[in-house]
């Protein structure tokens, strides 16, 4: 039987479910020099200088769902995808999250585009908030980060440069041993 470690998240801020307010609970996260350190390398961020979320966790009438909704805010330096030069930006973004109780059917389960996302399923007693908002940061992430002001090489027309001589066709050799054959 095969024993898999759990590797613990680079921002762990877990929220007890039975600490939620009758009115909500507003929580604000704030990682630390480590924490942005380790999230900045699972991500590939030269720095992430700074991440902040403010966020609301409801309960619905019946206990079930529970809804988290805020904002995320970072500062982060990444790689220009031209120059490799450090690229500052800052991301503010929303963070939502629905959960509710663990779905009955398996991996074969068919979601539809036209029907709303399932909730997470509840898992234990308590919500991995810092995890939340490290998926919700590396989705605000710019994929291909620009450097203002650089431009992508000008690429030419394939094929050999100008006043170069044409190279020799690769099959003008086997025809010359073709006319040596007969």
């Amino acid at each position: 039987m095969t024993s898999f470690q759990t590797i613990p998240p680079e921002f762990s801020r877990p929220f007890a479910i039975d600490d939620i307010e009758s009115k909500g609970s507003s929580v604000e996260l704030v990682a630390d020099a480590e924490e942005r350190r380790r999230l900045a390398e699972r991500f590939d961020l030269l720095s992430l200088d700074r991440l902040v979320a403010r966020l609301t966790v409801t309960r619905g009438a019946s206990g079930i769902p529970i809804r988290v909704r805020g904002r995320l805010q970072a500062s982060v330096v990444q790689s220009c995808v031209l120059s490799l030069e450090p690229v500052a930006s800052e991301i503010d973004d929303a963070v939502e999250a629905e959960y509710g109780p663990a779905s009955n059917e398996g991996p074969e389960e068919i979601f539809h585009l036209d029907q709303p996302e399932p909730p997470e399923p509840l898992e234990g007693d308590s919500l991995e908030l810092g995890e939340l908002v490290a998926q919700h940061l590396s989705v605000a992430l710019d994929p291909y980060p620009k450097k203002p002001g650089v431009e992508p090489p000008e690429w030419g027309k394939p094929g050999p440069a100008e006043g170069a001589e044409k190279p020799e066709n690769p099959f003008s050799v086997l025809a010359s041993l073709r006319k040596k054959g007969s």
